[in-house]
Formats: C-alpha cells, structure tokens, sequence
C-alpha cells in the first residue's frame, strides 16, 4: 500500500470561513505554502521544511457545498472563493503564501491573486494557465465556439442526466478520468459513460476514496464550477488584465482539455512569468511525473522565502 494514497495518513482539519466550513490537510511547519493539491506533493514540500496545507475548495471533498439559486451564483464565485482563502490565511495567522494550483484549483489560485495580492508570494500554475478577467460578456457556448477542447465544459454544466449519473455511480466516470496519456480516452461524456478497467496510474486505494467522497459529497458544488461564465464577467469586468505575481505555468505535451497553446498569450499578461513543460504527461501530471514536478516545485519556490531548507 503507497503511504500518499492513505487518505487516513494525514493530518485533517475543518475550518469555518466566510459562512461555509472548509475541510483542509497540513503537513510541516515552516513557510507557508498554501496548495490546492495532490497527495504525491505534500510531505515532499513538508520535509523540505514548508508548512503544506491543502484545502478541500467549497464544493469539493470534505468541504460544505451550499446551494445556488437559480441565476445567481454569487456562492459559487471565484471572488467568493478567493475570501475563502484569504479568511483561512487570516485565521491560521499565515501573511502571505505560495499558492499552488491545477485545473479548478489554479484558476482558484490566480483569483486569490487578483483579489488579494499582498497574500500572495507566487503561483504556480499547472494544466491551466492565467486567464485575464474577461472585457466582454460570453457565454459558455461562444467559448466552446472559439475552444472546442472545452465541450465537455457544456456537459458539465448543462446536461441534468449526466449529472445524475456521476451522483449515482462516479466509479466508471473517475476511471475515465485518471489514465496515463498513453491510456487516455476522449472527453466526451455526452453518451453513456464507458465502463473500463481501472488504469494503473492511480491506485485502487486512491479511486476507491474519489468515489467515497464523491458518493457522499455529490457533484453538485464541483459542477457550479462550469456555471460561472456570466458571474465572472460581471465580478471582474474592472480589475486590470495583467498581474504583477510572479507565476510558474506548467504544460504538459497530452493533456486533451489544456494544451501547451492554451498558454502562449501568458507573456502579454503576466509580468514575472516562468514557463515550463513536461512533454510525456497528460492531465494528471503530479501523479503521473511526481519527480519532475517536485523538482520544479524545489527549484522555484525557495527564491519567496528566506529561511527554507531546500
């Protein structure tokens, strides 16, 4: 049994923060690097002598998921999530942090950015890049029009029955989800979703927890993610385009929904910007090149603090 796929080998926290409760882990003590993240980081950050924590987003694990009403989504918003974090920051006395995030969680990552810069030593992005706040209102379809990758997205936030079907039995949808890139499958949940043996990029162990959690949690807050488009736009319609946190983006050369093009706008945008790339991987980079990215997370995140061990 791999000791990071032990959900029970951690240390597991709540905290109650801008009217909802959040389930995070930590590990370590020492600088604080504030990571929305996977289990093959955490105690590698933590002996370099960081203090890890690793929150559960509203919606998500552990966390609550309050309901939505119909056309406000104000919940569900990054800049609701952002405090999130920033409240946390606050209650566990951390000043400022590196923030680490992939797919929802960078996106997650670069909003706490936006709206509370001075928390924020750097980010490090993976899979998704910065995305400027929008200067025009789009809905989800003209976005899917201009990023057909994104199709999935409209499934996601719109189709009512796959959503019932996730809620009933997530199994088969999360063993599509984590595969290698050599043993990937399209993103395309619009039919049935296919029943196919468990890839050996992630544990029983480990599917056997995403399927607990999910059963118990339901997808109900991780979708709300997709329904944002027209909340976005009218949160952050005046915040500046470009951001002065200094980022590390991390590509990868299969990942399906996030190629390495979906980055190159990032240097218009993005003032203090490190680019790196890992062409043999696919979406679920932590877990399937774990070296390599602690590698780049031991080789970036040391220059934000002074007293590291790395």
């Amino acid at each position: 049994m791999d000791r990071e796929d032990d959900p029970q080998s951690y240390h597991h926290h709540f905290i109650q923060v801008n009217g909802v409760k959040l389930h995070y882990v930590e590990e370590g003590t020492g600088p604080n690097v504030l990571w929305y993240g996977w289990r093959y980081q955490i105690r590698y950050l933590a002996k370099k002598g960081y203090r890890v924590i690793v929150p559960d987003m509203r919606g998500y694990g552990q966390s609550e998921s309050p309901r939505f009403m119909e056309g406000d989504m104000s919940v569900y918003s990054w800049k609701t999530k952002a405090k999130d974090i920033s409240d946390m920051m606050s209650q566990l006395h951390i000043p400022s942090a590196v923030l680490i995030g992939h797919d929802w969680g960078s996106h997650w990552a670069q909003r706490v950015a936006k709206w509370y810069p001075d928390k924020v030593k750097a980010l490090v992005l993976i899979s998704v890049p910065y995305s400027a706040p929008m200067r025009f209102k789009m809905s989800l379809r003209q976005i899917v029009d201009k990023l057909p990758n994104f199709k999935y997205q409209i499934t996601f936030a719109e189709d009512k029955k796959f959503e019932e079907t996730v809620n009933a039995d997530p199994r088969p949808f999360f063993t599509c989800l984590f595969r290698y890139a050599r043993d990937s499958v399209p993103m395309d949940f619009e039919g049935e979703i296919p029943k196919l043996k468990r890839s050996e990029m992630v544990s029983q162990q480990a599917l056997d927890y995403y399927v607990e959690q999910y059963k118990k949690a339901t997808f109900y807050g991780s979708l709300a993610c997709y329904k944002l488009t027209s909340q976005s736009y009218e949160e952050e319609k005046n915040l500046p385009r470009s951001i002065e946190t200094p980022i590390m983006m991390i590509t990868t050369g299969h990942d399906q929904a996030l190629p390495p093009m979906m980055a190159q706008e990032m240097p218009k945008t993005c003032k203090h910007l490190t680019m790196k790339h890992i062409e043999d991987a696919a979406h679920w980079v932590m877990v399937e090149r774990p070296k390599e990215i602690n590698q780049l997370l031991s080789e970036f995140i040391p220059q934000f603090f002074s007293k590291a061990k790395l």
